[in-house]
């Protein structure tokens, strides 16, 4: 189980960065770190439809808090040895494997490899648990 407390709460740091970057630093610094595809053209055109987007981020980084918060609460459950933990961690593996093929569909690469990496991880960890 060792493992599955390292995958999760990794995972949950992950996700709580992700959750920090969206709520805190929503703009086109970030966007253009994170998203680069979406930068090019206009700079005035990017800047307002990136100020148009944050709303979306809010929703983001809301979802993505409430997924570092899941996946700490496995963390913990799996250092507990609670039967849950596994469940869980497929569960959110699973879910962060969402998370990142809808990045990849968006061009958001940063988030793709991370949160690929991230689910791979944590199935992997609850497949050797």
């Amino acid at each position: 189980m060792v493992w599955l407390v390292i995958a999760a709460g990794l995972a949950a740091l992950g996700q709580a960065f992700f959750a920090y970057r969206e709520l805190h630093d929503w703009g086109v610094p970030f966007v253009e770190q994170v998203a680069e595809p979406w930068t090019v053209g206009d700079p005035e055109q990017i800047a307002a439809h990136v100020e148009w987007a944050r709303p979306l981020a809010t929703n983001m980084g809301s979802y993505n808090l409430l997924l570092a918060l899941a996946l700490g609460w496995t963390a913990w459950a799996a250092s507990q040895n609670l039967p849950s933990a596994i469940p869980l961690a497929v569960i959110l593996g699973l879910f962060l494997l969402g998370a990142a093929a809808a990045a990849g569909w968006t061009r958001v690469y940063m988030a793709l490899a991370a949160q690929g990496i991230l689910g791979a991880l944590l199935l992997a960890a609850a497949w050797f648990s």
